[in-house]
C-alpha cells in the first residue's frame, strides 16, 4: 500500500493506463444544480403544462399593442400640431438642413430637387400636396 492520500480515491477501473478520481462536487454547487432542476420543473408547469404564463409569442403581441398604443398617441400629437409649423428663419437651421437633404434626399431628389429615382420636388404637380404642413407629414 502507497501513503498517497488520491490512492484511496481512485475508481477500480481504467482505460488505456488511466485511472479516474472519485472527487466529490462542492455542496454549494451540487445544492445549485437540484435548484436549477427544481426552476426548470416549476417552468415547465408554469408555462407549458398549465399554460398559466403567457407564451413568448402572447408576450410579444402584448408588447406590441402597447408600442402601437404609444405610437398612435404620439403621432396623433404631432399631427394635430402639423398645422401651426412654419418653416425656420435661423440661418443655423437652415445649414443643418441643407446638410440633411444633402446627405440624404439629394441621391434621390438631386441636389436641386428635380428629380432623379426619386420624385421632381420643384414642379407644380404633388401628390401628397404641395404645403409645408404636407411635406412634413410625408417626410
Amino acid at each position: 500500500m502507497s501513503n498517497d492520500p488520491k490512492e484511496s480515491l481512485l475508481l477500480d477501473h481504467e482505460y488505456d493506463g488511466i485511472q479516474e478520481l472519485d472527487n466529490q462536487l462542492p455542496r454549494w454547487w451540487v445544492w445549485l444544480f437540484y435548484i436549477t432542476i427544481i426552476y426548470a420543473a416549476v417552468y415547465l408547469v408554469y408555462y407549458h403544462v398549465s399554460r398559466t404564463g403567457d407564451s413568448s409569442v402572447a408576450e410579444y403581441a402584448k408588447e406590441m399593442k402597447a408600442g402601437e398604443e404609444i405610437k398612435a398617441g404620439a403621432m396623433g400629437k404631432f399631427e394635430a400640431s402639423i398645422a401651426t409649423l412654419q418653416p425656420s428663419t435661423d440661418t443655423v437651421m437652415l445649414a443643418a438642413g441643407q446638410a440633411t437633404y444633402t446627405k440624404f434626399c439629394a441621391p434621390c431628389h438631386r441636389a436641386d430637387g428635380g428629380g432623379l429615382v426619386g420624385p421632381n420636388l420643384t414642379d407644380d404637380y404633388w401628390i401628397h400636396g404641395s404645403t409645408y404642413a404636407d411635406s412634413v407629414k410625408v417626410i
